[in-house]
């Protein structure tokens, strides 16, 4: 969702809009055996998919109390090979992977290192003074970065490094890669103020790849080191990666599919690909791969610490109280921009981001779901938890398709769909819908 959003119309329509919550539903606890039940019904949008493109592969996962009770999945890791998409299969999950840079960035407050209010000319003077106007780039703070509300923009810069990079690649014959963080270093200076950080909600990646260069030079590592000794290790996510995955691995990574005209025949046609780069200095902000094994052991530091705590060290990677202050009992009754951000107000839903944490609030239900969604080349991801109640849901497809597309809106429902059960533990009326489009 890219949508400008102005602050004031915002908190107008929250606070005076808002429908009435439906305590009943708030206070009515979801059983296990009531959550298989609804989830059951994931069967009919297999159904669905069979009729309209069978091939399409997906996977998803219900987690309670920590551990993976059902899983449903269709098509393959690799169509050619018939290689299953399972919990093995190593997925690149696009922006999920902003979570692990705000958890960072939460790790180096916990232990004083850094600021959410330190300006980022702290640590990136060579974004220079930016527009006086808008404050100038003083006025831009970690927070901002953190709640895409920094109103900044390294597009700029982002396309001249990787031009140069591609143009380098070329003449020496290698393979297409993104520019690195030290390649992209010299463009920070094209970084340009568009806005008044803290007026508007803007989502840009750009804003946590700035996030990333601010990590290596707090800590003085390279942020693919520091995410995995800090995150990775202690949680034992033993296949998750943020670079190249290693050759004796190759084997679980997915194949993504695209249906897309031919460039010499304008004909639809499947493409393929391993999609095995480095994404450089975007990696801080849509770079992680990782099988759903490991990202559930993700969700556990989450939402669910009581699961083999002596095997697990959550409170190590953060503390519980670093978590609560910072993203689950942030108060949302009056705006508070070093805090959270709005990203859109519909009629029934919510959405905030917390230092960049995807917050969904139901106002038909009152009930509150948090993690984060991604999209990079054919891939999509969900990754979302119910605060209240003990389940999350881990949801990957891998293929998409051009505007219209069958196979885009298949991987658009089941995101709907997975959003949905996350904060109501339920489906709701999204499965009826499917059978009146069949």
């Amino acid at each position: 969702m890219q949508k400008v959003l102005s602050y004031g119309l915002l908190i107008a329509l929250l606070f005076t809009v808002c429908l009435p919550l439906q305590l009943g539903a708030q206070n009515k606890p979801i059983s296990k055996k009531e959550l298989l039940k609804e989830w059951r019904k994931l069967d009919k949008f297999k159904e669905f998919v069979k009729a309209k493109q069978p091939d399409f592969p997906y996977y998803v996962a219900l987690i309670y109390k920590g551990k993976v009770i059902s899983e449903k999945t269709n098509g393959y890791a690799n169509i050619e090979q018939k290689q299953k998409l399972n919990n093995n299969t190593i997925h690149s999950w696009g922006s999920v992977s902003k979570l692990f840079m705000t958890v960072s960035m939460l790790q180096l407050v916990e232990k004083n290192k850094i600021s959410l209010e330190d300006p980022i000319t702290k640590w990136l003077p060579e974004v220079g003074k930016g527009v006086d106007s808008l404050g100038g780039m003083q006025a831009v703070k970690v927070y901002h970065l953190l709640n895409h509300t920094a109103g900044i923009s390294i597009r700029k810069g982002f396309y001249m490094a990787y031009k140069k990079v591609k143009a380098l690649m070329e003449k020496q014959g290698k393979p297409f890669r993104f520019a690195t963080i030290e390649e992209f270093i010299p463009y920070l200076k094209y970084t340009e103020q568009k806005r008044k950080p803290g007026s508007k909600y803007r989502y840009d990646n750009g804003g946590y790849s700035l996030l990333g260069i601010i990590l290596e030079r707090v800590t003085k590592m390279g942020f693919r080191e520091y995410v995995k000794q800090n995150i990775f290790e202690p949680l034992k996510m033993t296949n998750t990666f943020y670079s190249i995955v290693p050759q004796k691995k190759l084997k679980y990574l997915e194949t993504l599919y695209g249906w897309f005209p031919d460039e010499k025949t304008g004909k639809i046609k499947l493409y393929d690909s391993k999609h095995n780069i480095s994404q450089g200095m975007s990696g801080p902000n849509g770079g992680i791969r990782s099988t759903p094994k490991d990202m559930v052991k993700f969700m556990r530091f989450f939402r669910f610490r009581d699961y083999k705590p002596g095997k697990y060290k959550y409170e190590h990677v953060l503390k519980q109280t670093t978590l609560d202050k910072y993203i689950y009992d942030v108060k949302l009754d009056a705006p508070n921009e070093k805090q959270f951000s709005i990203e859109s107000i519909n009629k029934n839903v919510i959405w905030y981001r917390v230092l960049g944490v995807n917050r969904r609030d139901s106002k038909m239900s009152n009930k509150v779901s948090y993690g984060h969604s991604g999209k990079i080349s054919f891939a999509r991801s969900n990754f979302m938890f119910n605060k209240k109640y003990a389940f999350g849901i881990i949801m990957m497809a891998t293929m998409e398709g051009q505007k219209n597309s069958v196979s885009r809106a298949l991987a658009n429902q089941l995101l709907r769909m997975t959003f949905y059960f996350a904060s109501e533990g339920g489906f709701g009326k999204l499965i009826d819908k499917l059978q009146e489009d069949q």
